[in-house]
C-alpha cells in the first residue's frame, strides 16, 4: 500500500502542472512545416501557431543529432528557469500589425489597448508598425476568432502596437537557458503522441508511424542525406542488385525476388543506356579524401528510366519527348521511401505513386500527378535471361520497346517470371485501335 501511495504521489507531482503553451525551436518548427501535408505535423503546427493551452509535461521541443529523436525540457523546470524575468522579442516581419478598424476592437479590448483619440473622438495618430529588428516586450496576448495570436508589443521607446505573434522571435538570453540546460531526449513519435494527448487532440498509431517516417526523411534531407545517393549504370546495376551488398535482408529490399539471382538476369538493364539505378548507401559508410560518401552496402534501390510519355495519336517512329522516371522503390526502412521521392523531386524526375508491381499507376512529381503511360526505347533486347519487372513488363522485341501498357506497343513479350524466362503474348489479343 505504501509503495502504491508514493507511486500515486509521483503521478500527481508529474501531472499537476500549470496549463501552458507549447514552444518549438525554429529548427523543429521549420522541419514540421516541410512535411505539413502530414496529419500529425499539421496538428502539432496548429498547437504552436494557435497557442493552444494544455498541461504539457514536455516543452521547448528541439531537434537532436538523431533523425528519430528530439530534445525537450520538463515544463515545470522551464517555468522555474524563466521565473519573472522580462523576455525581449525582436520584430522579424513588418506589416503584421492590426489597424484601427472597428472589427479589431474585440482584440484591443482583450489586451487593454486604447486607440489614441482626442476630446472629439478623432484619432491622434496612426497605428504603429514596428520596423524589422525593433526590440521590445510583450505585455499581453489575445486569440482572435480565427485562432491567431495577437500581442500588445511595447518597444524600447515605449511605443505600443498590436501585432501578430508570428512576427516576433525571442531575443533575450532568458530563454536560451531553457534551450540549453536540463535537456532530455525522447523518440519523436512518442513525444508527438504525448503532446497531442495533453492537448486532447486525437491521433492514431498509424498516423504516428507515418509521421515518424516523414519526419526522419525530412531530417535526413536537412542533414545532406542526398550525399548518400548514387546513380549507377551498366554492370554496376547488377552489382548493387546482389543481396550480398545489402545492409540487411529486411523489408522490401531483402525480400525482393531479384535479390539472389544470377547477374545475367539484369542484362536488359546493364546493356541499355535508357536504364540506370538509384541506390541509397548505408549509414555505416564514410567520407573519402575527396569528400565523397562511400559505403560497401546499400539500404535502398530504384530503377531510373529515360521514358517517353505517350498519348493516343503519337507516332512511335517520330521523335517523342523524354522524361526521367523513377520506378518502384525497394528499401530496408520505410522512412527511406520518402527520401527517394524527395531526391526524385529535387532532380525533376517523375516517380511511381504506388510502390507495387501495378502496370497502371499514377505518376507523380511533387504535388503534380498524371496517368502513367510510358514507352522505353531500348538499344538491345536479345538476352539469355530476363528479370521480373514491376512496371515496364511488356516488350515488343521487333521494335525494341518496353511499356507499362501492352496496348501502346502491341506487346509480344511479358517479363514477369522469376526464373529468367520470358512469356509470349498473343498479337490477336489487341484491338484494331491499339496504338
Amino acid at each position: 500500500m505504501i509503495t502504491r501511495y508514493f507511486d500515486y504521489l509521483d503521478f500527481l507531482l508529474e501531472n499537476i502542472i500549470m496549463k501552458s503553451k507549447i514552444e518549438f525551436s525554429e529548427a523543429f518548427y521549420g522541419l514540421l512545416k516541410t512535411i505539413q501535408d502530414d496529419s500529425v505535423s499539421r496538428k502539432l503546427i496548429t498547437l504552436k501557431s494557435k497557442a493552444v493551452e494544455a498541461p504539457y509535461t514536455q516543452n521547448f521541443i528541439d531537434l537532436s543529432n538523431k533523425n528519430d529523436e528530439v530534445t525537450f525540457i520538463i515544463n515545470k523546470k522551464a517555468q522555474e528557469i524563466i521565473g519573472n524575468a522580462t523576455i525581449l522579442y525582436k520584430v522579424v516581419e513588418e506589416g503584421r500589425y492590426l489597424t484601427f478598424s472597428s472589427r479589431n476592437q474585440r482584440i484591443f479590448n482583450l489586451l487593454g489597448f486604447k486607440i489614441p483619440l482626442d476630446q472629439y473622438g478623432n484619432r491622434t495618430e496612426d497605428p504603429y508598425d514596428p520596423l524589422e529588428g525593433t526590440i521590445g516586450s510583450i505585455e499581453g496576448e489575445a486569440k482572435s476568432t480565427t485562432g491567431n495570436i495577437y500581442v500588445l508589443f511595447t518597444d524600447e521607446r515605449g511605443r505600443r502596437a498590436v501585432i501578430n505573434k508570428n512576427a516576433l522571435i525571442e531575443t533575450s538570453d532568458v530563454l536560451s537557458k531553457v534551450w540549453k540546460s536540463s535537456r532530455n531526449s525522447m523518440k519523436v513519435g512518442r513525444l508527438a503522441k504525448a503532446i497531442l494527448k495533453s492537448a486532447d487532440v486525437e491521433t492514431t498509431d498509424k498516423e504516428i508511424e507515418i509521421f515518424v517516417n516523414r519526419f526522419k526523411a525530412a531530417f535526413d534531407i536537412t542533414n545532406d542525406a542526398f550525399a548518400k545517393f548514387r546513380v549507377v549504370k551498366g554492370d554496376d546495376i547488377a552489382y548493387w542488385y546482389n543481396s550480398e551488398n545489402y545492409e540487411s535482408m529486411r523489408s522490401t529490399l531483402g525480400n525482393s525476388c531479384m535479390a539472389e539471382v544470377d547477374s545475367s538476369y539484369f542484362d536488359i538493364y546493364t546493356h541499355n543506356r535508357s536504364c540506370s539505378l538509384l541506390i541509397l548507401l548505408s549509414n555505416n559508410g564514410t567520407f573519402n579524401e575527396h569528400g565523397k560518401y562511400v559505403s560497401d552496402k546499400i539500404v535502398g534501390r530504384a530503377l531510373v528510366w529515360t521514358v517517353h510519355p505517350f498519348e493516343k495519336g503519337d507516332d512511335l517512329n517520330s521523335s517523342l519527348p523524354t522524361e526521367t522516371f523513377m520506378d518502384r522503390i525497394y528499401t530496408i526502412r520505410d522512412s527511406d521511401i520518402d527520401l527517394f521521392k524527395k531526391y526524385a523531386e529535387r532532380e525533376g524526375w517523375w516517380y511511381k505513386g504506388s510502390q507495387d508491381s501495378a502496370a497502371m499507376f499514377v505518376s507523380k512529381n511533387g504535388k503534380t500527378s498524371k496517368s502513367g503511360s510510358y514507352i522505353v526505347k531500348l538499344q538491345k533486347v536479345d538476352f539469355d535471361n530476363y528479370p521480373y519487372m514491376d512496371t515496364f513488363k511488356y516488350m515488343k522485341s521487333s521494335k525494341k520497346l518496353l511499356s507499362n501498357n501492352p496496348n501502346l506497343i502491341k506487346a509480344t513479350k511479358e517479363l514477369q517470371d522469376t526464373d529468367g524466362s520470358i512469356m509470349d503474348l498473343d498479337p490477336d489479343d489487341y484491338s484494331e485501335d491499339s496504338y
